[in-house]
């Protein structure tokens, strides 16, 4: 049975309106699991939740007041009477985007594309800055053998980066640029490594995050002092066959696309918050290069899972700060106001807190 009683969960009510409030425990049905959470990241998109620049808010698909968190682990404390993959005392992850199981997307593997789908911690699901939370099991997956909690927290991050890289296309050999140092922006050169890259440079604004660059083997580049279209062909011996835009800035898509050899691809994996960009589709056409753009992690957890049990993908470098779930509110404000320099933080429960 659903345990009964409350629990206290991170709730925004508006722009900057977030309290940490007491709240019934979910109850679950048959095809639904309960989670003890263990550790969250806090991510851009719970940032925009949070101070209400969330495009999804102004649209009417996200209704307030709603728990966020969507990159999350913890341990199955119930599982509904039809679910078989997992059991109670299950180390899980999830995924964000749960799809109806019925709809054309759906049936084809695309649920993230499902009009009905909702997003845990984003639409019509509250998410897991929460004691406990509550999802669809079919969505969910056992977490491997040697891989902590706090690790697995970055499987939903990495599974993002790998739908977006598996859709453009890395061969082997190829050469690849990243433009962004943030977590999606070292999960994403490191992957490129996975699938085959023989050389990857990460394009920073500033070199905040070098000792990590270095830490991971990965040539950082600093805009602000050299010229890109220059300085990452000669470290590259080339232009990139493929290049992946992941910081949501204007000029970094049309830097991106002028950076792209003849005949390659490029991977838009972030969101501009703008209505309309303009990029030089010219140049697209004119060199035969293909822009792709990627929405969520739809059915690349389990290999994400893989690659950061085999340590294939490093994400302990990534990890700036831990607070307690306790400090909840204090983590999203260190974040929101960029107190200092920081690729992810986590908030992890207290057990969580207490193992290290």
């Amino acid at each position: 049975m659903t345990p009964a009683g409350s629990m206290k969960a991170l709730r925004i009510h508006g722009p900057l309106d977030m309290r940490m409030e007491q709240v019934p425990i979910p109850r679950v049905g048959p095809d639904q699991v309960l989670v003890r959470t263990a550790a969250v990241g806090i991510c851009a998109t719970d940032l925009e939740l949070f101070d209400g620049r969330m495009p999804y808010i102004r649209q009417g698909l996200t209704r307030l007041p709603l728990t966020p968190g969507h990159e999350w682990s913890g341990i199955v404390e119930h599982a509904g009477a039809e679910v078989d993959n997992v059991r109670a005392g299950d180390a899980v992850v999830g995924d964000i985007s749960l799809g109806c199981g019925q709809c054309s997307p759906c049936l084809r593997g695309a649920y993230h594309l499902c009009e009905r789908r909702t997003e845990l911690g984003v639409i019509g699901e509250d998410g897991a800055f929460a004691q406990f939370l509550r999802t669809r099991a079919r969505h969910v997956y056992p977490v491997p053998a040697g891989l902590s909690l706090q690790e697995a927290a970055f499987a939903e991050p990495a599974a993002t980066c790998l739908n977006g890289l598996r859709r453009t296309g890395v061969q082997p050999g190829d050469r690849a640029a990243v433009f962004g140092d943030g977590v999606i922006g070292f999960l994403t050169a490191q992957m490129c490594r996975c699938m085959g890259a023989s050389d990857v440079v990460l394009i920073a604004r500033s070199r905040d995050h070098a000792p990590v660059a270095d830490a991971l083997g990965l040539a950082l580049v600093d805009s602000s002092k050299v010229d890109v279209q220059a300085e990452v062909p000669r470290i590259l011996r080339g232009r990139p066959e493929v290049v992946s835009e992941c910081t949501g800035s204007p000029e970094a898509l049309n830097d991106a696309i002028h950076l792209t050899a003849p005949g390659g691809r490029l991977n838009v994996l972030s969101i501009t918050g703008s209505p309309s960009v303009a990029a030089d589709i010219d140049y697209l056409v004119t060199r035969d290069v293909t822009m792709v753009g990627s929405l969520a992690s739809p059915n690349a957890f389990a290999p994400a899972l893989r690659l950061l049990a085999s340590g294939a993908l490093q994400v302990r470098p990534l990890i700036s700060r831990i607070f307690p779930f306790r400090e909840a509110l204090e983590a999203f404000t260190f974040v929101r106001l960029r107190k200092e320099p920081r690729i992810k933080v986590l908030v992890v429960a207290e057990t969580e807190e207490a193992a290290g």
